[in-house]
Formats: structure tokens, sequence, C-alpha cells
């Protein structure tokens, strides 16, 4: 993603029809939810979506292990169903969309065809 690209997008509105919070799921949950949102989301002409992962839980204070969904992230991206819909790499938020815990993913104008090998 380039600078000038990020800039605009950290000015973004990120509500209800291009956010996605998958706190709580267990990764098949958060994956089965991820699947729908980023088609929905390309059908209906989005070209970012805002995936909050959150951070994960601290177990000491000066430990900051990552979450199970914030770490799989760019696996669950690179699933079948969903990286011909995405660009890579996704970014992380700015500080006012969820900073650590959150990431800006870029959308195709539409699917990439899967090539036949």
């Amino acid at each position: 993603m380039e600078r000038r690209e990020y800039r605009r997008i950290k000015k973004t509105h990120f509500g209800g029809a291009n956010k996605i919070d998958l706190h709580g799921k267990s990764r098949e949950q958060a994956l089965q939810a991820l699947r729908a949102f980023v088609r929905t989301s390309c059908q209906n002409g989005l070209r970012e979506i805002l995936v909050v992962t959150g951070r994960g839980r601290k177990v000491w204070e000066w430990e900051k292990p990552e979450g199970v969904l914030h770490r799989s992230l760019g696996a669950m991206l690179e699933d079948k169903e969903i990286a011909p819909y995405v660009l890579p790499p996704p970014r992380q938020a700015n500080i006012s969309h969820g900073g650590e815990g959150a990431w800006y993913v870029r959308l195709r104008s539409r699917a990439r065809s899967k090539s036949k090998g």
C-alpha cells in the first residue's frame, strides 16, 4: 500500500458497512465471518475494509503476546475463498481506527479468477 493511499484511508470513516469486528470469535468462526464479509463488500463495490482482530491479552505487564486472530489474519486472507478478493498486504490501522488491533485490507474491484494449472 503506497504512502499516499495509506494517508487517504486513514481519513476514511469506517462504519457498519465497511468494518468487521472479529472480537470474541474462534479462528474458525472468524474465518467464516471474514469470508462472507469480504465477498459481500467486494460485491457492494467497497475498495477497502477495516478488520478488527484485537491485540490479544497481556499475560504479564511486560509481555505483549499477540492474540490468535491478530496473529493469523495474514493466513486467513490467503484462504482460497478470500484471496481472490484481496490486494495484499494488509496494513495496520491508524490509532483512530483501532491501532494495533485493526487492519486496513484493500479489495479488488472484482474477484481475480482462479488460474488453471
